[in-house]
């Protein structure tokens, strides 16, 4: 019996999709039997196969195989890679190519994919957004969570057509505005959204940009209780020096996504007020220094 969770959106082609690849998944459980005897046995494991796009600009989609044969597969903003530790890898790869099939029919932008197959130790400590697979073995897992206090399974429940659709849009993407860029970026259960260095019509140090923008997360913070302060991180693969970083929960993220431009031209008009009032004091009442 198989189970799904989701967006309502994707519910059929992966109900479909595990339909057709569940008994080719079974058989990955083999790797798992073949070497019971050097895995930890107070540890579960997996065999897993993660499809990602080359160059990270789209979700990960990963298919889980446990020592029953028992099978999910899912979408999340992170790879399992990031979450859980890899005991073995393998060079051959029996879904490779039905898994960037699937891969591009659920992301047809994605121009070149990366495929790996290992062993992964329970627990996954991922979050997914979709999730398709044997129910009973989907029910354990999150019954595991109940019981640890996580919630990694159960973020798919929470997740409409609509807030996925946006989160797809805006995927690791920066999202040019007139007088800057914001750079969205998703992952685990939580989206970052770094606040490019603003087009002043004016030279200025980025320092002291960067000073005002704390002061502006600081106050943004303090009074939007769904946005909160954070940090870049090297995951986010940033060549560029950004002004400030804010975060939200993934499920908050409508919040802001649907009104980043008023957001950033608020941030933008915050920060030149900011500049020019110092400017306009300084030639006000310098001259009683000279």
């Amino acid at each position: 019996m198989s189970i799904y969770s989701g967006p309502k959106m994707l519910e059929k082609f992966l109900l479909d999709i595990y339909q057709n690849l569940e008994n080719k998944l079974t058989t990955e459980s083999e790797m798992l039997v073949e070497r019971e005897a050097l895995l930890e046995t107070r540890f579960g494991h997996f065999c897993t196969t993660t499809v990602r796009d080359s160059f990270s600009k789209f979700p990960t989609l990963s298919f889980f195989v446990d020592s029953d044969g028992k099978s999910f597969f899912g979408i999340s903003s992170s790879s399992p890679l990031e979450t859980s530790s890899a005991i073995y890898r393998f060079s051959d790869i029996p879904l490779l190519e039905k898994a960037k099939i699937i891969y591009k029919k659920l992301f047809p932008n994605s121009a070149s994919q990366k495929v790996q197959r290992i062993i992964l130790q329970y627990p996954l400590k991922l979050n997914f957004l979709a999730i398709c697979g044997n129910e009973r073995l989907i029910r354990r897992e999150k019954l595991k969570d109940t019981m640890s206090g996580t919630n990694y399974m159960v973020l798919s429940e929470k997740i409409g057509n609509s807030l996925y659709k946006k989160y797809l849009e805006a995927f690791r993407k920066w999202i040019n505005f007139p007088n800057g860029s914001v750079y969205v970026f998703p992952y685990q259960d939580k989206v970052k959204y770094a606040l490019g260095i603003p087009n002043f019509d004016y030279r200025i140090d980025s320092s002291i940009i960067i000073e005002l923008s704390r002061l502006f997360r600081k106050a943004v913070t303090e009074k939007v209780n769904f946005l909160n302060q954070t940090s870049v991180t090297p995951d986010m693969n940033l060549n560029t020096t950004v002004a400030t970083v804010f975060e939200s929960n993934l499920l908050d993220a409508e919040k802001i996504i649907d009104r980043l431009d008023d957001f950033y031209t608020l941030y933008y008009e915050t920060i030149n007020e900011a500049v020019l009032s110092v400017q306009s004091s300084v030639n006000r009442n310098i001259n009683d220094f000279t």
